[in-house]
């Protein structure tokens, strides 16, 4: 079978399974973590239930060896975390939830048609969270200086989501003839970008302009018009703007940030204490008074990915698991150098112009987390380099 379907004998119709993956730029809208979890390994279960039924064809799933390692090592650490039932949450959306992503997105027919829509789906989803940010905003008398997090709870995690959304509405606005449907491009690209800026987020601001100046050395002429949209912004945003960068200019009067370097060398100082098994998920809260009596700001996480994933899954789970990243960096590198269409480059790009974000990012949030479904956006992203990779007769 080409694609994956559910038959249902009553009726006798059936429903392409790809169509209950449009409803996750939904659930990713409304911070709905937990729920679009358990949805997206509901959908697996029926995808592979359909495939028992219908003969049990050949599943296509990339590495497969080291997922069956990384599962089995998330499962141990699970049973020597603090707390176990949590424990299993945490392993539950970080490890199976991306497993099970994996196994729809490179066993279903996923063609640039469907792509599109479902970016279109996504670049929907940015338009709305913005439009609450807006609300809210005018709420507090359009004052510039409140962060604002529209629908989710966590100001940092929903701008790294816009940050992909705004490198992929960028890519698909360069990598497309200009036509009527660019207009809608740049509308959805300048309400992503106002969520975006209402966040406030340092690390991510930061993150932005290094991923689009590595675009423009790729692409000089672009340095024109985005010079001229980073001005536009100082202009109007100037003393949301003035303040963030102050922000880092006093950095040693920023509590937060002193927080953070706290917290950082909290997680190091474990770290070298037990480098290769690490202590099992969500331990920095239970270990970080057997470092410092007191701190500048009290975290329940490191607030950085590379230390909490060394942390919680060693050395050994940290290579696993980060090996999906860079091997999808790689891949999108390596198939942009060749003559693509401009249908493959808007989305090889988009992963790219990300990666090179988060990059930066990753040094000050968690992104692979439980706490928002950005983690599921960055797996899309990394199975997206993969089935491009490993499927050559996508049209």
């Amino acid at each position: 079978m080409d694609k994956a379907v559910i038959s249902n004998q009553v009726l006798n119709k059936s429903v392409d399974i790809r169509s209950f993956l449009l409803l996750l730029p939904l659930f990713f809208t409304f911070d709905l973590t937990y729920y679009c979890s358990i949805y997206i390994f509901a959908v697996t279960i029926l995808f592979i239930f359909e495939r028992i039924n219908s003969g049990f064809g050949e599943l296509s799933i990339p590495s497969l060896q080291i997922w069956m390692v990384l599962i089995l090592w998330g499962i141990y650490k699970a049973f020597t975390s603090f707390d176990v039932y949590q424990a299993f949450y945490y392993n539950f959306v970080l490890i199976i939830v991306p497993f099970s992503l994996f196994i729809l997105f490179n066993n279903l027919k996923i063609d640039f048609a469907f792509l599109d829509k479902f970016f279109r789906l996504l670049f929907a989803s940015g338009v709305l969270i913005a439009l609450y940010s807006f609300y809210l905003l005018s709420e507090k008398g359009f004052d510039m200086t409140y962060r604002i997090p529209s629908f989710w709870r966590h100001y940092n995690l929903l701008s790294g989501y816009l940050m992909i959304l705004l490198m992929f509405n960028f890519s698909f606005l360069v990598n497309s003839k200009f036509d009527n449907r660019s207009w809608v491009y740049i509308a959805s690209l300048i309400m992503i970008l106002f969520g975006l800026l209402m966040t406030q987020t340092r690390g991510v601001w930061l993150s932005t302009l290094a991923a689009i100046s590595f675009y423009i050395l790729r692409r000089p002429k672009l340095l024109v018009p985005v010079a001229g949209v980073v001005l536009m912004i100082v202009v109007l945003f100037y003393e949301a703007v003035m303040d963030r960068v102050q922000s880092v200019i006093y950095f040693g009067y920023d509590v937060s940030s002193l927080g953070r370097l706290q917290a950082w060398l909290a997680s190091l100082i474990l770290i070298e204490e037990n480098p290769f098994l690490g202590y099992g998920f969500d331990a920095f809260k239970y270990l970080r008074d057997s470092v410092f009596g007191a701190y500048f700001v009290v975290v329940s996480h490191p607030h950085n990915t590379y230390l909490i994933l060394i942390l919680e899954l060693g050395l050994i789970g940290f290579v696993m698991y980060i090996s999906f990243f860079v091997r999808a960096f790689y891949y999108s590198i390596k198939m942009r150098k060749k003559d693509n269409s401009s249908d493959l480059n808007k989305y090889l790009d988009g992963i790219q112009l990300s990666f090179v974000g988060f990059l930066i990012a990753f040094m000050f949030e968690p992104y692979f987390t439980i706490l928002g479904p950005v983690t599921f956006m960055l797996w899309i992203l990394i199975i997206l380099s993969f089935y491009f990779r490993y499927n050559k007769e996508i049209v």
